[in-house]
């Protein structure tokens, strides 16, 4: 995207505020995640949407993706009692 907008990394880098390295590694896809917050300042800089410069890997590590899951039940348990007991007091 970026060479379709004829920008440079540099420039991403001092728009956005992260650093030159960060923007590498986002590019070959060595992160694990990233902010919304950042993704919606990189697609302002270039004048796109979100799908636009982000891809599915159909075929994950089967070694991590038992971890993330992991990890995102983690953080959906505390919403999920929350849910639980908001319906016990409305009597659901």
């Amino acid at each position: 995207m970026l060479a379709l907008r004829k920008r440079k990394a540099k420039e991403l880098s001092a728009a956005i505020g992260i650093s030159e390295q960060n923007i590498s590694l986002l590019r070959q896809g060595k992160v694990k995640g990233i902010r919304f917050e950042t993704l919606d300042k990189i697609c302002e800089f270039l004048d796109c949407d979100p799908g636009d410069i982000l891809d599915r890997d159909p075929n994950p590590n089967p070694r991590t993706i038992g971890k993330k899951m992991g990890a995102v039940l983690a953080l959906l348990a505390p919403l999920v009692s929350l849910i639980v007991d908001v319906g016990n007091n409305l009597g659901v």
